[in-house]
């Protein structure tokens, strides 16, 4: 299954993801190390994703972007999670896809 987010520049990006396994069942992360990165559709990175796994919440992740959205490129942006397991073992979400597009309502325009 493929996910599209959609943001404005401009605009505070925070969300969470479920995460399951194949038989729908939500996983306990307790341990797992977490990171995302924000890439353009040529490979080059746009920022990183800032991430939690709150406590006593199974299979939820928090994300959201520290430096904020206005600076990422009008267009399509693509992101995975990382997973690193208490074991050591390094998994991947599916990519997902994060269109950005401009405001029409800017900060102080008059015209």
């Amino acid at each position: 299954m493929t996910c599209s987010l959609m943001v404005k520049q401009g605009q505070t990006f925070v969300f969470y993801a479920t995460i399951k396994d194949r038989s729908g069942a939500l996983i306990e992360l307790s341990g797992y190390g977490v990171s995302a990165q924000l890439r353009d559709g040529l490979g080059n990175l746009v920022g990183a994703l800032e991430s939690r796994l709150p406590s006593g919440r199974t299979g939820i992740v928090n994300l959201w972007s520290e430096d904020g959205t206005e600076s990422w490129p009008v267009g399509r942006l693509f992101c995975d999670l990382r997973f690193v397991r208490p074991d050591g073992v390094i998994q991947f979400t599916e990519t997902f896809s994060i269109i950005v597009v401009a405001p029409i309502t800017r900060p102080g325009a008059t015209s």
